[in-house]
């Protein structure tokens, strides 16, 4: 599931910047980085890959705990594999109601699946269960934030799909580290819980300095 995932950070979004010198796509990027709209989206989005594999590198440990077989593992990390067939339509649902309110709905269906998982945590129907929420809940948000990078990153679009791609993998490196440094189940769906939240937080800071631009 991670390579799916990733899969959908290297989409190409056709670019229609003029030709430019090195140095000044470096200028750009440079720019883009300290934009509040591209500061928010990184913020929201450097938790999609950071829960995933931290909440998946937990559940490794505590099915083990739980004296799950290791082969038994592997097939309930698979168990929400088909959610994220949900990406496939994240395309028509936004130009029905837009990118941003689609990852809206993405991170707070992730963090309501991750919760689940904090209540169920011993029985391995309820990981299940919470874990396709949750992955239902990433499938709406990855394609909706490289929309959304796209939008914000106008006409500079190929500077935000390096700055998307970047924030990812930071995002994947930092969640094998917490997920190995949090010891108990629960708390580290909790922690991540948290997580979406800010992450949910700075979508609606996004989608409020969004109205105020359309507005003026």
């Amino acid at each position: 599931m991670i390579f799916t995932i990733i899969l959908f950070s290297v989409v190409e979004v056709p670019n229609h910047t003029p030709s430019m010198t090195l140095l000044q796509q470096f200028g750009n990027l440079v720019g883009l980085l300290f934009r509040p709209e591209i500061v928010l989206l990184g913020i929201a989005h450097i938790t999609l890959l950071l829960s995933f594999v931290a909440l998946y590198t937990g559940l490794g440990h505590h099915l083990e705990d739980l004296h799950v077989a290791a082969s038994n593992i592997i097939l309930i990390r698979l168990d929400a594999l088909p959610a994220m067939f949900i990406s496939l339509g994240v395309g028509a649902l936004a130009e029905r109601i837009g990118a941003i309110r689609v990852a809206q709905v993405g991170f707070g269906l992730a963090a309501v699946g991750m919760l689940g998982g904090t209540f169920t945590a011993q029985k391995i129907s309820g990981v299940v269960a919470s874990s396709i929420v949750y992955v239902s809940g990433v499938a709406l948000s990855i394609p909706s934030m490289i929309m959304l990078y796209g939008e914000t990153a106008a006409p500079h679009r190929g500077s935000g799909m390096a700055i998307n791609g970047f924030v990812l993998f930071v995002g994947a490196s930092i969640g094998a580290l917490v997920g190995k440094a949090i010891g108990g189940f629960g708390t580290l769906t909790l922690t991540l819980v948290a997580l979406l939240g800010i992450a949910a937080i700075s979508l609606l800071a996004l989608g409020a300095i969004q109205r105020k631009d359309s507005s003026s």
